[in-house]
């Protein structure tokens, strides 16, 4: 029997028998009885005391420590938990007259609608142009987009519009997030410009939400970095540069003044947005609002779609990357949306045939959903 097991098999009711089975059977041992009120609290503290044991056994393992015991255990490895970071996006603004203003640095504003997010203006790019960076840290700061309400008073200001974002925010790294990253860092050693330490280091930059590592890409020497950014999107140019700059500057490449050894010109790009527009037929329950169904069908269809972009940066043992979307997956969360009681025919860009995308440095691809289509059955 190994010690969780042990421990784990104390319970309070495990403790009670073992207790009463010590005690004489002429004396009453049931429950409301003298010597069973006598010993109870003692084994229930005593109980409280196994368990506290086995929690302690399990925060001594990375595979099942949790919190700041996972957060100690990574740190024998030099890893720590990936901070959650504030979003970065850019702003436009224009005066009453529908031209181009500027406005102060450090002013607020608001986005409008139930989930309010604050951002303040931290750098001009151009006139009328700048980087706004959210109040709060997390990836809720990056999905906002359109028109932004001003806290401060600011002369002449007629619209400031959010239109994208510069930097993606991220949030905490979760515990299985951390532990998966723990046991990548003891299985691939990162070392000097290794695939782990390649990975490694990328993840570090904030807004790099995955990566694709592609050596000698184009002759011996050169490494290719494909990066999508924390909503598993293409990067921004700014992100890009920021990466090329960490790994090989420019102004030096292959000299090993980035973190790239001696010998390693870096080239970094993002993947474009492949749109997937999907029909499907499906039968209701009776009684229920289509129209409401139909929104919870596209909310569960894109959660897999997430799903699939969250995969983009895995690689078999050989480090090829590939893509997979799979119909009956697509399937399978039309099917387990409430109200739906049959779906069938689903397909994609024309094709009802699963899609497989090998992804290369010259050709890599991210999916989003497009237009879909509900049919009756």
């Amino acid at each position: 029997m190994s010690v969780g097991d042990f421990l784990k098999e104390h319970t309070f009711d495990t403790l009670m028998d073992q207790a009463l089975d010590r005690v004489s059977d002429d004396i009453d041992k049931r429950e409301g009885s003298i010597i069973y009120d006598a010993l109870a609290p003692a084994m229930y503290q005593l109980s409280m005391t196994y368990m506290v044991l086995y929690n302690l056994l399990q925060d001594t393992f990375p595979t099942t420590a949790v919190g700041e015991y996972l957060d100690l255990k990574v740190l024998e490895q030099g890893l720590s938990r990936l901070e959650a970071t504030k979003a970065t996006k850019l702003g436009e603004f224009k005066d009453s007259s529908g031209k181009l203003m500027d406005v102060p640095i450090s002013s607020r504003f608001s986005t409008v609608g139930q989930d309010e997010q604050y951002y303040r203006v931290l750098e001009k790019r151009s006139d009328g142009i700048f980087i706004l960076e959210s109040e709060s840290t997390g990836a809720s700061a990056n999905r906002y987009v359109g028109q932004l309400l001003p806290v401060d008073n600011i002369n002449g200001l007629g619209t400031a519009t959010m239109s994208g974002v510069y930097i993606s925010g991220r949030d905490e790294e979760t515990d299985d997030e951390l532990r998966e990253r723990y046991f990548q860092a003891v299985n691939e050693k990162a070392f000097a410009g290794n695939f782990a330490a390649y990975r490694e280091e990328s993840l570090k930059i904030k807004g790099v939400g995955a990566i694709q590592i592609y050596p000698a890409f184009s002759g011996g020497g050169t490494v290719g970095l494909q990066i999508v950014d924390d909503d598993g999107l293409p990067a921004s140019l700014d992100l890009i540069a920021q990466v090329k700059n960490e790994f090989d500057p420019e102004s030096s490449e292959g000299l090993g003044t980035g973190i790239a050894p001696i010998g390693h010109r870096v080239t970094v790009r993002t993947p474009t947005i492949t749109t997937l527009d999907i029909t499907v037929n499906v039968s209701y329950s009776a009684g229920i609002d289509e129209e409401v169904t139909d929104v919870q069908i596209k909310s569960s269809i894109h959660k897999y779609i997430t799903e699939v972009r969250d995969s983009w940066g895995n690689h078999d043992e050989l480090y090829n990357y590939t893509t997979y979307i799979y119909l009956a997956r697509i399937l399978v969360a039309v099917l387990q949306t409430p109200g739906v009681n049959n779906a069938a025919n689903i397909v994609v860009n024309g094709s009802s045939q699963d899609i497989i995308w090998n992804q290369t440095m010259s050709e890599s691809k991210v999916p989003i959903l497009g237009n879909l289509q509900i049919q009756g059955v």
